[in-house]
């Protein structure tokens, strides 16, 4: 399920981001992600926690890194991405 949320994730911040020209598919979102198997009474709770950039970078070591900012992602996207991530899961 994480992989299938990072995927939905990079697609929406690829497509918010407009100084990526749609012939760079390599940019990346930078993200760190943690499970957590509990909550907060010890309860079996399995989830993950996500911290990620809110852009995605492009390029390599030899045509230097680039940060695209998502300034076409809102708040409001975020329901559209969880049914995005809800479809393919069920999938």
């Amino acid at each position: 399920m994480l992989a299938i949320f990072l995927r939905v994730l990079q697609a929406a911040l690829r497509d918010a981001s407009p100084g990526v020209p749609a012939a760079v598919r390599d940019a990346q979102p930078g993200a760190i992600a943690s499970p957590q198997r509990f909550g907060s009474s010890l309860n079996p709770h399995p989830h993950y926690h996500v911290l990620t950039l809110y852009g995605v970078v492009s390029g390599d070591i030899e045509r230097r890194f680039r940060f695209h900012e998502a300034a076409g992602l809102e708040a409001r996207d975020a329901g559209d991405l969880a049914c995005t991530e809800q479809l393919r899961v069920l999938r």
